[in-house]
């Protein structure tokens, strides 16, 4: 297992495969997405799993990320022949949808809040 260098807790299992030069650009992916992440939610760990296949003369890429946001796991998988494309997509759909349980969850609380004190004001006037 190779340890990303970044800061937060992110695990990279099976890309020791990868030549250097490819582990170079799949760590700058990996940093941009964590950056979003870690700026717009309060993401705890992100676990990235790479599985390759021989088709013919090319690799299929099947990559896997596990991450834990708050309470909430989220998981998602792409298969790819391009790696970074792959990567790509799979780091964006992580990052959409765990702005939207985030916003969700902020909204949630605000009604709850709001309907609080709805009924504080209804219990006061009586």
């Amino acid at each position: 297992m190779a340890k990303a260098p970044f800061q937060g807790n992110i695990s990279l299992v099976g890309f020791g495969v990868l030549e250097p030069s490819e582990l170079d650009v799949v760590n700058k992916i990996i940093a941009a997405y964590f950056k979003q992440l870690d700026e717009k939610t309060d993401c705890k760990s992100l676990k990235l799993i790479l599985a390759q296949r021989n088709k013919g003369k090319s690799m299929l890429h099947e990559i896997t990320a596990h991450a834990q946001i708050g309470n909430d796991r989220i998981r998602s998988t792409v298969t790819e022949w391009n790696l970074y494309k792959g990567l790509g997509e799979l780091l964006e759909n992580i990052v959409t949808e765990a702005i939207h349980k985030h916003r969700l969850a902020k909204e949630i609380g605000e009604e709850r809040i709001r309907k609080e004190q709805k009924q504080a004001r209804k219990t006061k006037r009586l």
